[in-house]
């Protein structure tokens, strides 16, 4: 039976016109909860791990974020140290099979590193501008093959 916090995540997520109510007090207790100073990364942490549900998962990690972007310089290296740990345990253990939240927990912590490491900002950036744009170009060759292959059957 899910807990008061998962099933105020599940009601934040519901997009049905019958559930709009029962939306907006959930998001506004989920508020609380982040402004709450008593539930540090550390709670959202282990609701992240410990819930069965992707909707909370997707939930704790956007919360995450949120505490990352006000979180102190003395708070970022346990937190990043918890987040590596997850990463080389339970990660490992229990694979995410959600997609998008795999992605959303590499980009909390993708800014994690830039938070941490300005200096490595710029390489960082040059690296993903780089993967734009062989991306871009593998498009665009194909795009161009498929366009000459196009022209030939005419």
């Amino acid at each position: 039976m899910a807990d008061m916090f998962e099933q105020a995540v599940a009601a934040s997520f519901d997009q049905t016109p019958a559930g709009a109510e029962m939306r907006r007090q959930a998001e506004q207790w989920l508020a609380q909860i982040m402004a709450s100073p008593e539930h540090d990364w550390r709670f959202f942490l282990q609701r992240f791990d410990s819930s069965p549900t992707p909707q909370v998962k997707f939930w704790c990690i956007h919360a995450l974020t949120e505490r990352l972007a006000t979180m102190g310089v003395d708070e970022r290296p346990p937190f990043q140290q918890a987040l590596v740990e997850w990463l080389a345990g339970p990660c490992i253990q229990r694979p995410m099979a959600e997609v998008y939240l795999r992605n959303k927990f590499a980009a909390l912590y993708l800014s994690l590193i830039h938070i941490s490491e300005p200096t490595r900002l710029l390489s960082i950036s040059y690296a993903v501008f780089c993967l734009k744009k062989k991306k871009k170009k593998i498009i665009t060759t194909s795009l161009t093959a498929q366009m000459s292959l196009a022209k030939q059957e005419t």
